[in-house]
C-alpha cells in the first residue's frame, strides 16, 4: 500500500457479530481494527452479541469496552444465528459504507483504504480481501502470495468454492480481480445497496448460503419487469415444473445423505 495513492475516502461503520467467542480471539480483532485502521475512516465498531452465555462476554466485557473510543456493543435478546444477527446489527449502522467482519481476526496496516476504494468509487460494487491465515499453534498471520482469490459455486450442491483455474499471481495485496461469488465472513457494501438488495435472506441463520445469495443478488439488478411478466403470463413455479414438465432432473442430482456420510459429534 505504500506504492498506491488513494483517494478521499468516506468513514465506515464495521460490523462484528459473535456468540460466545473467546476471549483473546475477540479483542484481538477489536484492538487490531483500532491500531490499524486511520481514525479519521473508523466512524464505530458495532459489536453484536447473539445471546452468548459466557460470564466473562457479559459484565467483564462491557467494562472492558468502556475504554475504547468507536465501540459500540450491542445485544440480542435471543439467539438469531450469525446471519440474522448481521441484519439486525445493520440497523444500527451509521455510515454510507458497511465493513463485516469475523469475531476472529487480524487486520494488516493499511487493511482498509484498498477493500473500500471500489465501493466508494461505485455503492453497486461489493468487495471482499484476500483471506490470509493464522496460525493455530503461535497465532501468527500467514500471507501467501499465490492465493487463489476468485470464487465460484458447485451447480450440484449450490456450495461456495474456490476456482484455481482463474487463480492471480497477487504481485500485489492491493490489486483488485472480479469474482462471480464471495465468501461470507469478511466484505465492504455500501448501507444503501445492502438495504436494496434486500439485506441477507430473512430466512437464512448460519453461515453457508448467505454468501451465495448475496453474490446472487448484486449483478441482478432491477428485475421487477420482469416478476410483473410472470405475474401477467401466470406463470407456475419452478417446482411445479420439475414434478410435472421434468420429474427425470431429480435423478441427475445427488440426495444429500448420497454425498456425504459420517458422525455427526455434538
Amino acid at each position: 500500500c505504500h506504492v498506491q495513492v488513494f483517494p478521499e475516502l468516506p468513514p465506515v461503520s464495521i460490523v462484528i457479530t459473535f456468540y460466545n467467542e473467546a476471549w483473546s480471539t475477540l479483542l484481538r480483532s477489536i484492538h487490531s481494527i483500532l491500531d490499524r485502521t486511520p481514525s479519521r475512516l473508523l466512524k464505530e465498531i458495532i459489536l453484536l452479541d447473539d445471546y452468548s452465555t459466557y460470564d466473562y462476554l457479559k459484565e467483564p466485557l462491557e467494562a472492558y469496552l468502556q475504554s475504547l473510543d468507536k465501540v459500540r456493543l450491542l445485544r440480542a435478546t435471543q439467539r438469531l444465528g450469525l446471519i440474522q444477527a448481521r441484519n439486525l446489527a445493520v440497523d444500527f449502522v451509521t455510515s454510507d459504507i458497511v465493513v463485516f467482519l469475523d469475531s476472529h481476526i487480524e487486520c494488516h496496516q493499511g487493511w482498509l483504504e484498498p477493500l473500500i476504494t471500489p465501493v466508494s468509487g461505485d455503492h453497486k460494487v461489493i468487495t471482499y480481501p484476500l483471506v490470509d491465515s493464522i496460525s493455530y499453534f503461535t497465532f501468527k498471520l500467514q500471507w501467501h502470495k499465490d492465493t487463489v482469490v476468485v470464487g465460484g459455486f458447485s451447480l450440484s450442491s449450490l456450495l461456495f468454492q474456490w476456482m484455481p483455474e482463474r487463480k492471480l499471481n497477487m504481485t500485489l495485496q492491493t490489486m483488485e480481480a472480479e469474482s462471480p461469488t464471495m465468501p461470507g465472513g469478511l466484505f465492504a457494501v455500501s448501507r444503501d445497496w445492502f438495504e436494496k438488495l434486500g439485506r441477507f435472506d430473512p430466512g437464512l441463520v448460519l453461515w453457508g448460503g448467505e454468501n451465495l445469495e448475496l453474490s446472487f443478488k448484486t449483478p441482478y439488478g432491477d428485475v421487477s419487469g420482469r416478476l410483473q411478466l410472470r405475474k401477467s403470463l401466470n406463470c407456475r413455479s419452478f417446482d411445479w415444473y420439475v414434478n410435472k414438465v421434468y420429474p427425470e432432473l431429480k435423478k441427475t442430482v445427488p440426495a444429500w445423505d448420497e454425498l456425504y456420510s459420517g458422525l455427526v459429534s455434538p
